[in-house]
């Protein structure tokens, strides 16, 4: 089913949702909000079709729960298709990360900074820092997949060590890694969720994320450190430019600080909230980087084929966070 035709050009009717979802936020038209309420019934019906099996009964559940407490509270048939819509900016969001990757793998950042974890160690324990912050930092920009690459190289330099001990060390270090990124940084879907659901202020909230990342970061490098040390692996000898490394790293801590105060500026200047800033800064600021990278060219064929590929695949999201719209805003006006 998923090889249809239609599946590989969904990304052209979820990103016309998007955009007019997005245009609704400047206008706040009633008539404009309903239809895109239909879109957004219509993108569940076709994602649901192509969505894995666990989030089809997820989606089924959602909706039926939600369908029983919507007939039972007596609510207005009219407001169905608004509810189904409330959840379209986390999805416009997600649609728009690849961008922000690309500029990362087409400057080629993930490749240098991944270096760092072939250099020669004696023990785990020297490597284990290493693996920590080099997750950290791609995981800040490429979500899920940092994890993915860090573990491939991981496996590669590790295959020495004996596999109770590579397995406990490459599953620690690029997931604990990956959680210290999760916890603050603006591409994170989950935070982004978390903050869209909560409705608390990013900003009042960031300096306390970071200073729990840093804590969280400093007490498990010291406890990896000294846990891993009596492990040793031998290794082919791989020279490092470490002055190119620490400049790729500043470069990307620097974007990273940019598109944070990009953010909080624009969003305050406009009184935009924040996952709507964040998706649109998105594109802009990966193409402004590109170009200065002079990596252009191949930000825009690794972006384009890579947001293709992510938004035909979006299914499942999209039956997730369209009939989990549904029941959430079914139960607030039910409380209310």
């Amino acid at each position: 089913m998923r090889t249809h035709p239609i599946f590989q050009h969904l990304f052209i009717f979820y990103s016309f949702v998007f955009l007019l979802n997005m245009l609704n936020v400047f206008f706040q038209n009633e008539n404009l909000n309903h239809f895109i309420g239909i879109l957004a019934i219509l993108m569940l019906a076709v994602s649901f079709v192509g969505a894995s099996r666990l989030f089809r009964i997820l989606g089924t559940v959602f909706i039926g729960v939600g369908a029983a407490v919507f007939a039972a509270t007596g609510q207005y048939f009219a407001d169905i298709p608004a509810m189904f819509a409330s959840n379209l900016p986390l999805l416009t969001l997600f649609a728009m990360l690849p961008w922000m990757n690309s500029v990362v793998k087409s400057g080629r950042f993930d490749r240098i900074l991944n270096n760092v974890l072939r250099a020669k160690v004696k023990d785990l324990g020297q490597l284990y820092p290493r693996s920590l912050i080099t997750t950290v930092t791609l995981g800040a920009f490429l979500n899920l997949s940092a994890v993915i690459i860090a573990q491939e190289v991981l496996q590669e330099n590790l295959k020495s060590v004996r596999q109770k001990v590579r397995n406990s060390f490459i599953s620690t270090a690029t997931l604990r890694g990956y959680v210290l990124a999760l916890i603050w940084s603006p591409l994170e879907i989950l935070l982004a969720t978390a903050i869209f659901v909560t409705g608390v202020d990013y900003v009042s909230l960031l300096p306390w994320l970071l200073i729990i990342a840093v804590i969280t970061f400093v007490l498990d490098s010291l406890w990896g450190r000294v846990f891993y040390k009596k492990h040793h692996y031998e290794q082919e000898q791989v020279k490092i430019n470490y002055k190119k490394v620490g400049k790729k790293l500043i470069h990307l801590l620097i974007s990273l600080v940019l598109f944070l105060a990009l953010v909080i500026l624009i969003g305050n200047a406009f009184n935009l909230d924040f996952i709507f800033t964040v998706t649109v800064l998105i594109f802009p600021f990966a193409f402004i980087w590109a170009i200065l990278l002079k990596r252009w060219r191949s930000f825009w064929i690794i972006g384009w084929a890579t947001w293709k590929e992510k938004t035909n695949s979006m299914q499942n999201f999209a039956v997730l966070f369209t009939s989990l719209a549904f029941l959430l805003i079914v139960l607030m006006e039910q409380t209310y």
